[in-house]
């Protein structure tokens, strides 16, 4: 089976302290905590009870690495550990502890200046879903860069370098002893790994690649571009924050840096990613699923404000709920989704300050969302979450489909394109077009297409090289990447599909209901709801939000959200930019992807 498709693991399975939940309300739940200045482990439980504490071992004066992997299971953790004695040699050394043993059952030296990626990213995903396996990367000046897969089991490594053939046939950059392969997932003998420039973590996507350890081979991997993603284990999928120029707030206007406005799904069923969410207004980080897989929470930084809040997304993409949490967004450490809601931590970075875990439900409660402190460290203690355990093996399948955004138009040459359209490839001079295993000319080619050949668009658009990227699949199976425009020949042409034969091809427009035109809301937070009229034949309903100027006759607006609502849903909650007028309006859908008739604008007004 292949990583994409995750193993459902066996409710009844013990864990190290504690049996997994057996049902939803009331669910019980464990919480390891790390320390890094001091490699210090808390277990934590639901009750605020600190079960367990100790220090991980390793050699005398020991730097720990920033962040610590934790077993699916609870019983192992892997962690670095590094001594720089002055005036003399460094020493680096991987250590894999058994938590129930009290004893170390591996350790592995790496290079006096290897920096690895346990400073960047670390999770249940470095370790086999059975724990018998553990997978790291690391840069370092006489490597430039390696990928480490230990089998537990038989304590044999495996190893991928920046000169390993399939490393170079993949066209992945070496990197000169700067790029950190991240390892993000390591899944049925498979390990993705996402190569992070060292010192950056702010760029709007990273390429990332799939090694097989026992045959070597290395293939571009579109799941994880972003360190700030949580993968769902039930499933396979994978959550991810991103900075996508094709939705408004892409980009601060102040610095030109990117901000993260949207929140991308990889659906593994489909092996594709795609836009569920997308924020005028918040730079997005901390994306988790929560309640079981349910749902979605992430942390948005309103640019405009300065307000931080949780927002609980339906996988929709519409927002149930809003969570100020009352505390910087920059004091919020680590969070992680439990069964019931998620738990996340506050802590400073001296000595005058600790760490609290918080606890918030999601499963019974209303929009009216609030944190319950749980526990408190002693001052000076900054710890993180590394560990929960009621989020790994169950949850309320099957679960809801995802929402899909259409981006705001991106018309280029003879219409726009979209994700799920059917193009044609359009060469000249009986040109074929190169199908890549990556968005670049450095990924290894595996097809050419032909003038008139007919595709789906199944992700996209990337830029690369100067480039725009679209990864395509064809009816025989042919799934790769190709450029949007080459030697200025538009290369992929829409087709239009067209209505059924027989079928009208405009459905009309649906008539709004609530709130009514002209609605003044004297509220805060702008928790706002839109409801309109079903139409027969509908398969998807588009809303579109604008916000006004205040004081202006007629209103002057520009576009606020414009996102899709699936047809059985004739209603969207959201919560408005700010003290100001706003209009919306609202059309449908097909089965043919034709849109219908628009409704006229209708007005509401937000006083606070």
């Amino acid at each position: 089976m292949s990583r994409r498709n995750c193993l459902l693991w066996l409710v009844g399975v013990a864990l190290l302290l504690g049996a997994l939940p057996a049902s939803a309300a009331g669910s019980p739940w464990q919480v390891w905590l790390y320390e890094d200045e001091i490699g210090r482990m808390t277990l934590i439980n639901d009750s605020g009870t600190a079960l367990r504490q100790f220090i991980l071992p390793a050699a005398p004066d020991s730097q720990y690495s920033p962040k610590a992997a934790i077993s699916s299971d609870g019983r192992l953790a892997a962690y670095v550990g590094a001594v720089y004695p002055a005036g003399g040699s460094a020493s680096v050394t991987l250590y894999v502890y058994d938590i129930t043993l009290n004893a170390v059952i591996y350790n592995y030296p790496l290079p006096a200046d290897a920096n690895n990626s346990l400073g960047f990213g670390a999770s249940v995903f470095n370790f086999s879903a059975d724990s018998s396996s553990f997978a790291v990367g690391y840069a370092a000046s006489g490597v430039n860069w390696e990928v480490l897969y230990f089998n537990l089991a038989t304590n044999t490594v495996f190893s991928l370098r920046a000169d390993s053939p399939s490393s170079v046939a993949a066209g992945i950059e070496a990197g000169f002893g700067f790029l950190v392969p991240t390892v993000q997932a390591n899944r049925d003998g498979q390990v993705t790994f996402t190569m992070i420039p060292s010192g950056t973590e702010g760029a709007p996507s990273y390429n990332s690649y799939t090694w097989i350890p026992a045959t070597g081979a290395v293939t571009a991997d579109d799941a994880y571009v972003m360190l700030d993603a949580d993968t769902l284990a039930l499933t396979g999928e994978v959550v991810m924050t991103l900075s996508d120029p094709r939705f408004p707030n892409a980009v601060d206007p102040d610095n030109g840096f990117p901000i993260f406005n949207t929140l991308h799904i990889y659906d593994s069923s489909v092996g594709g990613r795609f836009p569920f969410y997308a924020s005028p207004t918040d730079n997005l980080f901390r994306a988790r699923f929560i309640q079981g897989g349910e749902r979605v929470a992430v942390l948005g930084y309103n640019i405009f404000s300065g307000v931080t809040s949780w927002l609980i997304l339906e996988r929709s993409g519409i927002v149930a709920g809003v969570l100020t949490p009352g505390v910087s967004s920059v004091n919020i450490t680590s969070a992680a989704g439990l069964l019931n809601g998620f738990v996340y931590t506050v802590g400073g970075y001296d000595s005058s300050t600790g760490t609290t875990v918080y606890y918030v439900e999601t499963r019974l409660a209303d929009t009216s969302y609030h944190a319950e402190s749980v526990w408190n460290s002693s001052l000076g203690a900054h710890a993180r979450i590394v560990w929960v355990s009621d989020n790994q093996t169950i949850g309320n399948t099957p679960f809801a489909p995802w929402g899909q955004l259409t981006p705001p138009s991106a018309g280029v040459g003879n219409g726009e394109l979209r994700l799920n359209d059917s193009v044609m490839i359009q060469t000249t001079e009986g040109d074929l077009l190169n199908v890549r295993s990556g968005p670049g000319t450095t990924f290894s080619r595996v097809a050419q297409l032909s003038n008139g050949a007919l595709v789906t668009l199944v992700e996209g658009p990337r830029s690369g090289e100067g480039f725009t990227w679209w990864r395509v699949r064809t009816a025989s199976g042919i799934d790769g990447w190709v450029v949007q425009e080459a030697d200025g020949v538009q290369t992929l042409i829409p087709v239009a599909a067209g209505p059924p034969v027989g079928a009208s091809s405009l459905l009309p427009a649906p008539t709004p209901l609530l709130p009514a035109n002209g609605t003044v809301y004297n509220i805060f937070p702008r928790t706002t709801t839109l409801v309109w009229s079903p139409v027969d034949g509908a398969t998807v309903y588009i809303i579109e939000i604008e916000s006004c100027l205040p004081g202006t006759n007629p209103l002057v607006c520009e576009p606020y959200i414009t996102t899709n609502v699936l047809s059985n849903q004739t209603s969207y909650t959201f919560s408005f930019v700010g003290a100001q007028p706003g209009r919306w309006r609202v059309w449908a859908v097909d089965v043919s992807s034709q849109e219908g008739a628009k409704s006229d604008w209708w007005t509401f007004t937000h006083l606070q």
